[in-house]
C-alpha cells in the first residue's frame, strides 16, 4: 500500500517506520531530515499537511529505485543491534509505567553492570584530556555535553537491560515473537512489511556525555536555594524545533545521592501542564519546514518572560548504574554542583 491509502494517523506512522516508507524517504532528502527530527510526525495531526505529505510521499513502486533502502548505521553499531536482538526479552514493570503515565519519569535501580561503568567512566575521563573532536563538545551555562558513539558509551544501551526496557516501554511488550502481546504500532508496521526483533529495536547512534563541574562556591546554608520557577527547557523547542528522540535515557556514571550534586531535575506531570503550549507551538511551527536554520518565535515555551513558572523542581536522586527515562515532552533543566566530584 502507499501512504495516501492508510487513513488512520497510528497506520501512517507505522507505514513512515517500515522498509517501504524508508524507501521512499530516502528519495526525499527534506521529508526524511523532517522524518528524523520528529516533525514529519507532528504533521500527521494537521489534515492540510496529511493532504500535501499524501502528494509528496507518493511513489509509484515501478518508478521507485531497484536498490534495496538500508539505514545508513555504522558496522560498531549494527554488530551491537544484532548482539541486542538476542538478549533475552524483559518487560517494563507496570510501576514504573505508572511513572512515566503520571509524572513523565521514573527510575530503574543498579541496571548498569560494574564493568561496564567502569569502561564508560575510562572513557569519559580521556575525552576530558584528550578531546580531539573540540566540534563534539558543547557548553550550556555550567553543562558540558559531548556527543560520542564511542562502543563504550553505546554499551551501555544495547548490552544491558536498557535497551530491552526501551523496546517494552515503546512498544507495549518485549516479546516480538507473540503476535498477540505486541504493542499497537508493531502490529501495525509487522504486517506491512513482517519485521523481525532486530529490525524493530530502537536504534541509538550516539549518546550525550553531560558533565556538570563543580562550583567552587560552597553550598549557601544560610537561606533557602531556588533554581526552578522559569528556567527549565524542553529539548529541541528553543531552537523551533520538536524534541529530536523518542524518549530521554540517562544513565548515572557517578552517584548523585544528595540535591545540588548536579542532579537532573524535573517538573512531574509538566507533559500534561504544558500540552496546550506545545500544541500551540507545534502548529505555529509547521509553515516554517523549509527554513533549516534556528528560528525565532514569540512562544511561552521560549521566552523567559512569558514561561510559566512550574515552581521547584524534583532534584533526582541516583546511585551509579542507576536508569532514569524522561518522557521528551517533560520540562527539565540541572541543579548546581557544589560537590567535589565531577556530575557524569
Amino acid at each position: 500500500k502507499r501512504f495516501r491509502e492508510f487513513k488512520t494517523i497510528d497506520e501512517k506512522l507505522a507505514w513512515l517506520d517500515s522498509s517501504s516508507g524508508q524507501q521512499i524517504l530516502s528519495q526525499r532528502p527534506r521529508l526524511n531530515e523532517l522524518y528524523q527530527s520528529g516533525r514529519l510526525q507532528a504533521m500527521l495531526h494537521s489534515p492540510e499537511w496529511v493532504s500535501k505529505l499524501d502528494d509528496w510521499l507518493d511513489i509509484a513502486p515501478d518508478t521507485m529505485k531497484t536498490k534495496e533502502w538500508k539505514p545508513h548505521i555504522d558496522t560498531t553499531v549494527r554488530e551491537m543491534i544484532s548482539r541486542a536482538s538476542n538478549r533475552p526479552s524483559i518487560s517494563f514493570p507496570h510501576e514504573n509505567k505508572l511513572n512515566m503515565l503520571v509524572d513523565g519519569y521514573t527510575i530503574i535501580r543498579n541496571v548498569i553492570p560494574n564493568d561496564l561503568i567502569h569502561s564508560a567512566i575510562k572513557f569519559v575521563n580521556y575525552t576530558i584530556g584528550n578531546n580531539h573532536n573540540p566540534d563534539a563538545v558543547t557548553r550550556f551555562g555550567d553543562l558540558t555535553s559531548i556527543s560520542s558513539g564511542h562502543p563504550a558509551i553505546l554499551s551501555l544501551y544495547y548490552d544491558t537491560d536498557v535497551v530491552g526496557y526501551t523496546q517494552s516501554l515503546l512498544h507495549g511488550n518485549s516479546n516480538y515473537n507473540d503476535n498477540h502481546k505486541r504493542g499497537l504500532i508493531t502490529n501495525y508496521i509487522s504486517k506491512i512489511n513482517g519485521i523481525d526483533r532486530m529490525e524493530s529495536l530502537p536504534k541509538v547512534g550516539q549518546g550525550q556525555i553531560a558533565l556538570r563541574f563543580p562550583d567552587l562556591n560552597d553550598m549557601p546554608t544560610d537561606r533557602q536555594i531556588y533554581i526552578g520557577g522559569k528556567h527549565w527547557h524542553i529539548d529541541g523547542i528553543e531552537k523551533g524545533k520538536h524534541s529530536a528522540f523518542t524518549i530521554l535515557i540517562g544513565v548515572a556514571l557517578s552517584d548523585q545521592l544528595y540535591p545540588f550534586y548536579g542532579n537532573l531535575c524535573v517538573h512531574p506531570g509538566s507533559h500534561y501542564t504544558l500540552q496546550s503550549l506545545v500544541k500551540e507551538f507545534a502548529f505555529s511551527t509547521m509553515g516554517l519546514i523549509d527554513d533549516d536554520k534556528d528560528i525565532s518565535i514569540d512562544s511561552p515555551l521560549i521566552n523567559h518572560k512569558s514561561k510559566p513558572d512550574l515552581g521547584e523542581p524534583v532534584q533526582i536522586l541516583l546511585h551509579t548504574g542507576d536508569v532514569v527515562f524522561v518522557h521528551h515532552k517533560v520540562a527539565h533543566l540541572g541543579s548546581t554542583n557544589y560537590s567535589s566530584d565531577i556530575r557524569r
